[in-house]
Formats: C-alpha cells, structure tokens, sequence
C-alpha cells in the first residue's frame, strides 16, 4: 500500500533534501517507520500499536524412547 506522507523535518530521502512542508508518496511500511521517528507525518491515518496472539504449527521432535 502506497501512503502520502508529509514531511515535518528536513531530511534527505531518495537522494533530494525533502523540505518541511513538502509531500511525497512512498510505502506504507517506510511511511510507518518515518512517522514513528518523527520525520513525517500520514495525513488521514494515525498510527496504533495492537499485541496480536498468532497460533502456529510447531513440530517438536519426541523424546527417544528408552
């Protein structure tokens, strides 16, 4: 997923010095990462942690019988 995001700091991104102000569209998952460092912000989205329980198949060897 492709977000606009909104820089709030000058940083370098892409090779050009993006100015505050200034906007560009980049993937969501950078995006995110920006946005939590404080460098951009998502306009129309806000950012939320949620702890998930993921269930899984884990195969585990049995004991040698003796």
């Amino acid at each position: 997923m492709r977000v606009l995001v909104k820089f709030v700091s000058p940083m370098m991104k892409n090779g050009k010095v993006r100015k505050v102000g200034e906007t560009l569209e980049m993937d969501a998952t950078s995006a995110v990462l920006l946005a939590k460092k404080g460098n951009v912000v998502i306009p129309g989205y806000e950012i939320k942690q949620e702890q998930r329980t993921i269930e899984v198949d884990v195969l585990i060897p049995k004991e040698a019988s003796k």
